[in-house]
């Protein structure tokens, strides 16, 4: 099994459930739903995905196919400056492992905890930084709760 099978060169977007990320130059710009576009990026989140997906690893194929009944789950459409159409991503967690099926392998593979994290676990809210004020009315009420 080639652990690399996976991995991807340049990326040019990466569609979630309620977010798109385009490369614009050298830069990433979020397009995403609910007032997402024109919030500040996370650059270390954005890069932590990114590395993480360019260079996503399997661990072993799937021979037997698990119960995905009730697993996380997500599904990402990404596009890299050299495919003709998105390459899909299925990932899906359950107690025991991480799974991922793209739809160009009639495959399905483990995938490390790390990567399913840093890849499916994404959302437009966790790959923005949040306002200073939403912080410091969040630290306020968990002092207030506190006294």
């Amino acid at each position: 099994l080639d652990n690399s099978l996976l991995k991807l060169d340049e990326l040019v977007s990466i569609q979630g459930a309620d977010y798109r990320l385009q490369k614009q130059g050298e830069d990433w710009v979020l397009q995403g739903q609910n007032n997402a576009q024109g919030l500040e990026l996370d650059s270390g989140k954005v890069g932590d995905m990114l590395y993480a997906l360019k260079d996503l690893r399997v661990r072993k194929l799937v021979t037997d196919m698990p119960d995905l009944a009730g697993s996380g789950y997500a599904q990402l459409s990404v596009e890299t400056d050299q495919s003709e159409k998105p390459l899909i991503y299925q990932f899906y967690m359950t107690k025991e492992n991480c799974y991922v099926t793209r739809n160009d392998y009639d495959a399905m593979f483990t995938i490390d905890w790390g990567d399913y994290e840093k890849i499916a676990a994404m959302d437009a809210a966790k790959l923005t930084v949040q306002p200073a004020a939403s912080q410091e009315s969040s630290q306020e009420h968990n002092s207030n709760e506190q006294s």
